[in-house]
């Protein structure tokens, strides 16, 4: 079996803002092909809310727009490793998230 590379996934800081010239950018955000982009603050474990990346198309990037004031705080599920898929299924069925985090035994 070929083993292959995982990408490092797009996670955004929450301290940053979205410019044109910036190395963070509309452009490099859109060019991922992602609908929903996770925002931590601190640690990358941190996730603290989901960018919407639809939500970015009325920002002018010169206007440096603060990622803290356009991302959802908390619009995810979170789950031990422990809980049953079937479990988690029924929760994704609610339709309110389309995105779990698993959190590690001790990691809260």
């Amino acid at each position: 079996m070929k083993s292959h590379p995982v990408d490092v996934p797009l996670l955004i800081p929450i301290h940053l803002f979205i410019f044109s010239s910036s190395s963070f950018n509309l452009l490099q955000i859109s060019r991922k092909g992602h609908s929903r982009v996770p925002v931590y603050e601190g640690s990358r474990e941190n996730i603290v809310g989901l960018l919407f990346v639809k939500s970015l198309i009325v920002l002018d990037p010169e206007d440096g727009t603060p990622i803290k004031d356009i991302y959802k705080a908390g619009s995810f599920l979170t789950s031990p490793t422990s809980e049953p898929l079937f479990g988690l299924l029924d929760k994704f069925q609610t339709g309110k998230s389309k995105l779990l985090q698993f959190l590690r035994k001790g990691f809260v």
